[in-house]
């Protein structure tokens, strides 16, 4: 099990609750359902709050929220509350749950606007649809034809791709983030290490736990289980998935453990992570996974990951599995860029689009295709995203590509949580204040979800609740961490904020469910 908090990359508005669908929860307002983040805006514009009130607005609006659907409970009680009516819900959606039966996807529209102001309307842009990752036509992608230019920036191979099919209207993104998202797991697991406030000894034991939580995904039973639950690989409707060639733009990671690189850590973290990531493609029913890296040396740590996979899956019925796995070198990666030397993923994709159209050697073209040159669908990611999506949701998925949409995922940012490492961040010293949130109130419970049955993660449309907190200077979901190592002047000696609370410091998570997918 994958055992880390996730909230949005983008401070995107969700609503999480144990319901049928998005349509369910907005038509049905006696769902139970956890961080209704645009009552918050209009409870601060209805009690005209002053925007420095932050602590004031999170206290109140708990007990707001409860008196607005009639229960009148306490802020105190909230915590209680909420864990006991999930576990209620949970039980029910076990019991009465069919994975198989196909469900009515919903899916967002586009917009321009970077933050548009009508509040009902689901919008996203382009912003809102990076993940580093996207799923497409074949035919759509052959128009790529900037993946030629090596630009430096990593992100121009999604962003690129968006804006060449914006006009037509072929962005889509689910309005349910668990139809179709990635979780982004780097970024995680930096924080979490840092070692601007921990030390070594610490460091080396979280890396260790990293670790097993990947162990416990990959040889997780419900790996395999998610396969069986889907189309078996003979049956039309999982023909798109099985169509899908997979392009995982490789980078190895450099782990720092006291200041220097850690080979074997590093080794590690980029074997097992890329088997996560692997593994998340294969229950899905995908049928060729590409791992691209620039150089022929990077195969060494690719293949130990693939030989992970193929001992956990060499036992699966082949009636539900036959996912191909390959090593290919990208094209020349080079940018002249003194930042950026390197562009993977523009790379990776600029190899197979000249293999596609002919321009490439027959070794090469062996490498890529494996003498199939029906791939008709290509899907982009990263060696450390994890696939997240439901047997149930396969239908929706594949008539939006049939009708010549770009999928865009989700990305789900996990979120360093002390419950996630045992004891090792349990006390509130200066580890937990800065390298995961503590398990205290109000950060304590972490909603833990089986993503596979009828429970919805849904897009809330434009809202973005910068109004009520602000920004500050660092990605949204960080700000807390920083904020605490300001407070000691450990980023910068002459950086020194008031002092502040965990609480105060993490306001910001307060209004997002910490939510745990379980499978």
């Amino acid at each position: 099990l994958l055992a880390v908090a996730v909230i949005p990359l983008y401070y995107n508005a969700l609503v999480l609750s144990p319901t049928t669908n998005c349509e369910q929860l907005k038509n049905d307002k006696d769902n139970k359902r956890y961080g209704d983040v645009p009552q918050q805006e209009e409870f601060r514009k209805q009690q005209q709050l002053p925007p420095n009130n932050k602590e004031e607005i999170i206290k109140d609006f708990f007990t707001y929220r409860q008196e607005q659907q009639g229960k009148n409970i306490s802020h105190q009680q909230y915590e209680t509350a909420i864990i006991d009516s999930h576990e209620n819900a949970l039980t029910t959606t076990l019991q009465s749950t069919s994975p198989i039966q196909q469900r009515n996807v919903q899916f967002l529209n586009f917009s321009w606007d970077y933050y548009p102001q009508n509040d009902n309307t689901h919008l996203v842009n382009h912003r809102d649809a990076f993940s580093a990752s996207w799923w497409s036509t074949r035919q759509r992608f052959l128009q790529y034809d900037q993946v030629e230019s090596m630009t430096p920036s990593p992100e121009g191979a999604s962003f690129e791709v968006f804006m060449l099919n914006i006009l037509d209207n072929r962005i889509q993104m689910t309005q349910d983030w668990l139809d179709l998202s990635v979780e982004h797991m780097s970024k995680w697991w930096k924080m979490v290490t840092s070692g601007l406030q921990i030390d070594k000894v610490t460091q080396v034991a979280a890396y260790q736990r990293i670790l097993e939580i990947f162990r416990n995904y990959v040889h997780s039973p419900e790996r395999y289980q998610f396969r069986l639950q889907g189309y078996p690989l003979t049956d039309r409707r999982l023909q798109v998935f099985q169509e899908t060639l997979v392009v995982i733009a490789y980078m190895p990671n450099n782990v720092n453990v006291g200041g220097k690189v850690n080979e074997p850590i590093s080794k590690s973290m980029t074997v097992w992570a890329l088997a996560a990531t692997i593994m998340s493609l294969i229950q899905s029913g995908l049928g060729r996974i590409v791992v691209s890296g620039r150089l022929l040396s990077d195969e060494l740590w690719v293949q130990e990951a693939f030989q992970i996979v193929n001992s956990i899956t060499k036992d699966w019925n082949r009636d539900y599995y036959n996912t191909q796995l390959q090593f290919c070198q990208t094209a020349n990666a080079a940018t002249g860029d003194f930042y950026t030397p390197y562009n993977i993923p523009k790379a990776a994709l600029k190899q197979l689009r000249r293999v596609f159209m002919g321009n490439a050697t027959a070794a090469k073209e062996q490498c890529w295709l494996n003498d199939n040159k029906n791939w008709n669908y290509i899907h982009l990611t990263e060696p450390d995203m994890m696939l997240v999506t439901r047997p149930s949701s396969v239908n929706a998925l594949s008539q939006a590509l049939r009708n010549d949409k770009v999928l865009s995922p989700h990305r789900l940012q996990p979120v360093p949580h002390a419950s996630d490492f045992g004891n090792l961040f349990e006390k509130l010293d200066s580890s937990a204040k800065y390298n995961a949130v503590p398990s205290i109130p109000p950060f304590r419970h972490v909603i833990s979800i089986n993503n596979y049955t009828s429970w919805s993660c849904c897009d809330q449309g434009n809202f973005r609740p910068w109004s009520v907190f602000g920004e500050c200077g660092n990605a949204w979901w960080t700000c807390g961490f920083y904020i605490m190592r300001q407070e000691e002047g450990s980023l910068n000696d002459q950086t020194i904020i008031e002092n502040v609370t965990v609480h105060q410091a993490h306001q910001r998570l307060l209004v997002y469910p910490l939510v745990r997918l379980t499978q």
